[in-house]
């Protein structure tokens, strides 16, 4: 596939960032460039969505598609390295940080909105029951950095190992069903799957959808294109046309 200059810049915009911030001690620095490079992927679709319009009101007026090719291979080439990613260590230890770290500030934001209206013999009663609670509830609660990153480790080696031990079943692909009246917008079997995105949520389907959209509407001008070049051919009389005499083949004395 064809890989525009710009969506190859991008990507190593993205490489690099990563590069700079692997190395962060604090999970938490890390997860603010991760949010980082989030955005930069969220305006680089909405740059390709206003691309995309502009080469769709181009492509009526006429002028080479080749405006539309590169935002079709650009939206599939990201798409494909976010998915690539989402499954290595590195992100794969990202994606937990980040829903701890929502799992806490969310639990943070109750106990916050929670205002104690209960009289104090109802105190004593609460007091009681939590000097009564093993200590194993209090020390999961609370976590320190170094365990949850140890945790995250461990649980990115065990996803990592996972999908690289499992055996695609050949089974599920029919290949001698024919292919017939595909349309560039059915969705392939196998694809919700692969849209296990990880920490980029739901950046690789939008994506996906900005590509489909493009390939629909290149579609629809190819076919116009070939319906354009067949009105000539339908209305030439075949029967009315001379018929060109045989000639004998011959071989000259030389």
């Amino acid at each position: 596939v064809w890989v525009p200059r710009a969506a190859d810049w991008f990507i190593a915009l993205l490489i690099t960032i990563e590069e700079r911030y692997s190395m962060l001690p604090q999970p938490g620095h890390r997860l603010q460039f991760l949010e980082l490079q989030l955005e930069l992927v969220e305006e680089w679709r909405v740059r390709l969505t206003q691309l995309l319009s502009a080469a769709l009101s181009g492509a009526e007026d006429g002028s080479c598609p080749r405006e539309l090719t590169a935002v079709i291979n650009s939206a599939h080439h990201t798409r494909c390295v976010l998915l690539q990613w989402a499954h290595s260590l590195h992100y794969l230890q990202l994606h937990y940080y980040r829903r701890q770290f929502q799992h806490f500030t969310q639990r943070q934001h109750h106990d916050d909105t929670d205002s104690p209206s209960s009289s104090s013999d109802d105190d004593d009663t609460d007091s009681d029951r939590k000097s009564s609670k093993p200590e194993a509830d209090s020390d999961e609660e609370t976590m320190s950095l170094k365990e949850v990153e140890l945790r995250a480790k461990k649980m990115a080696l065990n996803e990592v190992t996972r999908r690289d031990s499992v055996v695609p079943d050949l089974s599920d692909f029919d290949i001698t069903s024919p292919i017939a009246n595909l349309t560039v917008t059915d969705p392939l079997p196998g694809d919700e799957d692969a849209e296990e995105a990880g920490v980029f949520a739901e950046a690789p389907a939008l994506l996906a959808h900005l590509r489909d959209a493009g390939l629909a509407a290149l579609a629809d001008r190819i076919l116009l294109e070939f319906k354009a070049t067949l009105r000539d051919y339908k209305k030439q009389k075949w029967h009315a046309m001379p018929i060109v005499e045989e000639k004998a083949l011959c071989v000259s004395p030389a």
